[in-house]
């Protein structure tokens, strides 16, 4: 884990990790949490995610993601993006550890209720 104090400062949080590498761990993350609310892990279709942000900062977790959901036949079917900072005082790891958990969760939620829009 990193932390961006500023534009052209990273403090590294040394004995802290993640478990996985982090484009896996928001794969696993959110196809997790898509299941949950109701959204079968093998639906007729394909999710692709391009992760922008995914970092601490001096004012909280921020997460900036653009996805794109394509049915079976390729064409792709919805799109949009996810942009979003929470805030988290004092800025610690494992705060933002939670605060990129609960990123995720809503990005899911938001997800979840586009895709079920669709089908």
């Amino acid at each position: 884990l990193q932390l961006r104090r500023d534009a052209a400062r990273v403090e590294p949080f040394d004995f802290d990790r993640w478990a996985e590498p982090p484009a896996e761990m928001i794969a696993r993350v959110v196809t997790e949490n898509l299941i949950v609310l109701g959204i079968p892990a093998q639906a007729d279709g394909r999710l692709q995610l391009e992760v922008h942000r995914f970092e601490g900062t001096a004012e909280g977790a921020q997460v900036q993601l653009d996805w794109r959901y394509a049915g079976s036949d390729g064409k792709e079917v919805l799109s949009g993006s996810f942009r979003r900072l929470v805030p988290v005082t004092p800025v610690t790891p494992e705060g933002l550890v939670r605060a990129f958990g609960m990123l995720l969760t809503d990005f899911s939620r938001e997800l979840a209720t586009q895709l079920a829009q669709q089908q």
